[in-house]
């Protein structure tokens, strides 16, 4: 799906031939595999370094250290050179669900980010945070720790009066209700005190709200803001201007992702291992294609409205976990600090910002190979890799 065709490489048993394969290595970043013959686990990891990492992964038996040696047991070496940390992650984690399906999240350490749920299935819609999607128009998200969720979540409903418990409800006059309904933070659907149309309105405008990033309020509210203000009410323009502050920083400290699933469109842009080149990650819908490599003086129009035509992108047919895996990778790589590319949002029913993108790919062109990194970066960890159990 992700991952290049691999190099396939049979390792001599003679210690001289060895030494001529291993230094003939290219130093470039790659993931790669060491079958350890039968009955045993292959080894998989990733590097920045190829050549380095297998010199001493299978260094001579007689170096007396405690690091990993599988000289002896190693019999073939197969790697997929990479050209960005985003593209070693997704190729480590294809080769690690294939030969590892029952334990491979684990052995990464892969969590699936957190979501924020508008259920408009219920009567009375209320908010919920999952780890799973749900609705693409009612689903906000990414995040990556359910803390920046549920962070976002009461921010958001802050500006808003939709309720925050999580029973079913039977209104009734009698219900004792809660502290956010004696607060006038909720319309009260428990205790009768609003009509479903009137709620429903409500859970639309929410919707809204997160379709439009925040930006279908703050033009309601600078409206209402202005329009007090003519009218001398100065306490209603006191209390818009005061809304209006909560929402700028209702998304403060969201990852570049974050939006309604179903508006999740961009472009991550990507080095690749040969000089003169980028690569480009559509986004579809929330969905990760196939990238698409160009040569820096050839991104046009025409090439990047290519990558986004569904004819052109041969959407990936994969089950709906494993695209939520994909997902997770790209998230965690655009928030994080080894993050070496760029990512580009697209807005929905408009073509690609191609001007954008072309100098975001001069950037991250730039800094790999301006400075004369030959490998996946200075932040890229030469000992991250995946370990199988010990088989004694």
């Amino acid at each position: 799906m992700f991952s290049p065709a691999p190099v396939r490489v049979a390792l001599p048993r003679a210690d001289a031939e060895l030494s001529a394969l291993l230094d003939a290595l290219p130093e470039r970043a790659a993931v790669f595999l060491l079958e350890l013959g039968e009955g045993r686990e292959p080894y998989l990891g990733r590097c920045a370094n190829l050549r380095r990492r297998m010199q001493r992964v299978l260094r001579a038996a007689g170096d007396a250290s405690r690091l990993l040696q599988l000289r002896g047991l190693a019999h073939k070496l197969a790697y997929w050179q990479t050209g960005s940390s985003l593209e070693s992650s997704l190729v480590l984690l294809e080769q690690a669900r294939t030969h590892f399906p029952e334990r491979y999240r684990r052995m990464l350490r892969l969590r699936l980010p957190w979501y924020v749920r508008l259920l408009m299935k219920n009567r009375f819609p209320r908010v919920s945070i999952s780890s799973q999607p749900g609705e693409p128009s009612a689903t906000f998200g990414p995040f990556l720790y359910r803390s920046q969720a549920e962070g976002f979540a009461g921010r958001a409903l802050d500006l808003f009066l939709l309720r925050r418990c999580e029973e079913e409800l039977a209104p009734a006059p009698d219900h004792p209700g809660c502290i956010y309904g004696e607060m006038n933070m909720c319309l009260r659907p428990c205790q009768a005190a609003v009509s479903d149309a009137r709620y429903r309105e409500e859970s639309e405008a929410f919707l809204r709200f997160l379709a439009s990033d925040g930006e279908s309020l703050r033009t309601e509210l600078e409206s209402e803001r202005t329009q007090a203000s003519a009218d001398l009410d100065f306490e209603q323009a006191a209390r818009a201007h005061k809304r209006l502050r909560k929402l700028s920083e209702c998304r403060q400290g969201l990852n570049s992702l974050c939006t309604v699933l179903s508006r999740l469109h961009g472009v991550a842009v990507t080095p690749t291992p040969q000089e003169g080149e980028v690569r480009l990650w559509p986004v579809v819908a929330a969905r990760l294609q196939r990238a698409a490599t160009l040569p820096l003086d050839g991104i046009s129009g025409s090439a990047v409205a290519h990558c986004f035509r569904e004819d052109a992108r041969q959407p990936i047919q994969a089950p709906e976990e494993t695209m939520r895996e994909d997902l997770a990778v790209l998230t965690k790589w655009s928030a994080s600090t080894w993050c070496d590319g760029e990512w580009v949002k697209v807005d929905q029913g408009s073509p690609p910002p191609v001007r954008k993108i072309a100098n975001a790919a001069r950037r991250v062109h730039t800094r790999r190979w301006g400075s004369g990194v030959t490998s996946e970066g200075e932040g890229a960890a030469d000992e991250t890799k995946v370990l199988p159990p010990d088989d004694g």
